[in-house]
């Protein structure tokens, strides 16, 4: 089997033996008439055990059918100067279908030969759709102290609220930034 996908020129990947592909497949322009073009769609060939061509199987698009659509995400992590913490997620990107609940970790690590306490703010951006990025779990929700030269490993629970796909403002996005900075908190633990 031969699968091509919209874009990828003629070029296709090879299936032999038993298998399944899934494809996340996008009109490019919205528009029904590209329905079966190999540059706006994908499609499958099928061929017998001696090669020989069985039958061209489209894969139609779903113009408006959110259920189908992924969103990627990226992952930023910045420190203060004021903090001596190595911070960084542990992925740069992941692609999420709205609605599905996504774990990722960020890891943290304590520079220096005393405790520190951080406080981490967040963004989203593009601006627009930080109404429907939720967090469900998050070390921002709290302080973090880590002890001299303590590394961690924290996570973040989160899903993209499939609105997102009807508002007007937000419905062509494709790409969401999750971008955290890590600043000192003042603390007697701190101080010492």
């Amino acid at each position: 089997m031969e699968f091509f996908v919209p874009g990828g020129g003629d070029i296709p990947a090879v299936s032999s033996g038993f298998g399944a592909i899934f494809s996340d497949v996008d009109e490019p322009d919205g528009r029904p008439q590209h329905y079966g073009s190999k540059d706006a769609s994908t499609y499958l060939r099928f061929y017998d055990a001696y090669g020989e061509l069985l039958y061209t199987s489209v894969v139609a698009p779903s113009p408006g059918d959110a259920s189908l659509s992924f969103l990627g995400v990226r992952f930023d992590a910045n420190t203060h100067p004021g903090l001596p913490w190595r911070f960084e997620p542990e992925q740069t990107r992941v692609e999420v279908k709205p609605g599905a609940q996504t774990q990722i970790f960020y890891r943290a690590e304590n520079l220096s030969g005393r405790d520190w306490t951080g406080q981490a703010a967040y963004n989203v951006s593009p601006d627009q759709v930080g109404k429907y990025f939720k967090k469900i779990q998050c070390f921002c929700f709290t302080e973090q102290t880590l002890k001299a030269g303590q590394k961690v490993d924290m996570p973040v629970l989160f899903f993209v609220d499939p609105a997102i796909r009807q508002d007007p403002d937000t419905k062509d996005i494709d790409e969401i930034t999750l971008s955290y900075t890590f600043y000192p908190v003042e603390s007697r633990t701190a101080a010492r």
